[in-house]
């Protein structure tokens, strides 16, 4: 309502956005602490680190810091009672899954692999041919962590933190993807974070690689239609890995009523380098229900689009990690190019963050050093980077 009434009044949402009061406010604060703004200030960046230090130390009661104010942090085992040093991401990778965190207790070299162990177990119970662990002669010397040689099938299970930038370089998951393409082994990786927060979307997807679906459903059974934001949003949370996008067209498609697949587009988006053009769009997502498959599905919901929008052209990406494109070869997609592989950084609770919300500009707008690079900023807070294998660009003509 405040903001309404703003906008109506002065035609902006917020104060600092009318002519000359921006420049106004800075030269006031230049004036009186000779800097631009509050994260300029040498008191305010100080108290602030202290803040962070002190909530850091709140988070765990019962570590036994000698030194927490750097990357490399420094703590007596309650255990052995030795002092033993640990960055920052692997103290918070081991206690976040209840782990010691000692690095004498727990040396470095020990496997932290427990996921890896789960997901061959769920494997295990779900297919019964021969199954290969731990394997460096398929593509030596690298590992497969699992290899299923009746199937193509190979798995990779990435931990952050030992496979983050401090450990494996920016096309270490891609060269290993090449490698398996090379030997006709369909590989997926699989990162830590979406074991741990999206388990049931992996554990369909793995599924899905090895023909294991639960129910097939045919699209020709199915009624379109379209479907508003909330719907679509949810769907998508529940049933794509990477979650839902902002959409202009959301399908669904529907069997006996329910909804059971899902394809979106939009116009395309400037963060991947494309300006908006008549009748030119993105497919943003597609996704079925969970341990579903729906034969013909992506073909009914895409000629559905075609024929109401009369597109131009339409591209969309496929993330190399989990998919080939099979599918848009099917819809009559023409292969582009193969995109460089993207970074994330890796954040608090084991989770890999869009590196746009860390861009340098942001940074130093909350008063990190501007003469630093991006990298530099972030490697001091001891959050570094973790690489994936790119995408694959379609693209459909009319």
């Amino acid at each position: 309502m405040v903001k309404n009434g703003f906008l109506k009044k002065h035609g902006v949402t917020h104060v600092s956005k009318i002519d000359g009061v921006a420049q106004k406010i800075k030269n006031t604060f230049l004036e009186k602490y000779g800097c631009t703004s509050n994260f300029t200030r040498d008191d305010v960046r100080q108290k602030l680190s202290q803040n962070k230090q002190f909530n850091f130390i709140l988070k765990y009661p019962n570590v036994n810091f000698i030194n927490h104010t750097g990357n490399t942090l420094s703590i007596k085992c309650d255990k052995c009672k030795s002092v033993y040093t640990i960055s920052r991401t692997l103290f918070r990778h081991r206690t976040i899954f209840n782990k010691i965190p000692c690095t004498i207790c727990v040396p470095l070299n020990s496997s932290d692999s427990f996921f890896e162990k789960e997901i061959l177990e769920f494997i295990k119970t779900i297919y019964n041919g021969k199954i290969i662990e731990n394997d460096r002669t398929i593509i030596s010397p690298k590992e497969l962590d699992i290899f299923i040689p009746d199937l193509g099938v190979a798995i990779e299970f990435n931990g952050l933190y030992w496979h983050s930038s401090e450990f494996v370089n920016k096309n270490y998951h891609l060269n290993k993807t090449k490698q398996c393409n090379n030997k006709n082994i369909d590989l997926i990786h699989i990162f830590e974070d979406e074991w741990f927060y999206k388990k049931e979307i992996v554990k369909s997807i793995i599924k899905t690689k090895i023909k294991n679906n639960i129910n097939y459903i045919y699209g020709r059974k199915c009624v379109i239609s379209e479907i508003d934001s909330k719907t679509y949003k949810n769907f998508c949370q529940q049933n794509h890995i990477q979650g839902s996008v902002n959409a202009s067209f959301k399908l669904g498609l529907f069997f006996n009523e329910e909804l059971v697949s899902v394809m979106s587009f939009g116009q395309l988006r400037k963060s991947l380098g494309s300006n908006k053009e008549d009748k030119v769009y993105e497919m943003l997502r597609f996704c079925t229900k969970l341990n579903t498959s729906v034969i013909g599905g992506a073909s009914k919901l895409f000629n559905f689009f075609i024929k109401k929008y009369n597109p131009k052209k339409i591209i969309s990406f496929s993330d190399m990690r989990y998919f080939k494109g099979d599918i848009y070869e099917k819809l009559n997609f023409k292969f582009e190019k193969q995109t460089t592989p993207n970074y994330y950084y890796i954040t608090d609770y084991l989770k890999r963050e869009n590196r746009f919300k860390y861009r340098k500009d942001v940074l130093v707008s909350n008063g990190y050093d501007k003469n630093k690079t991006e990298l530099e900023i972030m490697s001091e807070l001891g959050i570094y980077r973790i690489w994936d294998c790119g995408n694959r660009k379609w693209i459909w003509e009319k």
